[in-house]
């Protein structure tokens, strides 16, 4: 099952072509008015987004672990006061190599 995680309108034209940008870790659109854009996550803030805003803590901690994300202080804050969910919590420990 997938999650949306933000919509947003990056083009008022359609997007006809897209391409991963290995180096960025984004991806270029060009739309039908040949204008080149470049879409990318700001990875420093994802984590703490998606457990905040959408109140979605097992995807957080799932991006965290897949993309090698520093984990968001209030996931390691929720684990420490024993709100919240506690396995995912631990999961993080135990899998992710940014602690």
């Amino acid at each position: 099952m997938a999650t949306a995680v933000c919509r947003t309108r990056i083009s008022p034209h359609p997007i006809f072509l897209t391409s991963e940008d290995s180096v960025l870790g984004g991806l270029y659109a060009i739309n039908t008015q040949g204008q080149v854009l470049l879409a990318t996550v700001n990875e420093a803030t994802i984590v703490a987004f998606v457990s905040d805003q959408l109140n979605n803590l097992g995807l957080a901690v799932n991006l965290a672990k897949r993309a090698n994300l520093p984990v968001a202080e209030n996931l390691v804050s929720i684990l420490k006061t024993g709100i919240g969910d506690r396995p995912s919590c631990f999961l993080i420990y135990r899998d992710c190599p940014t602690f």
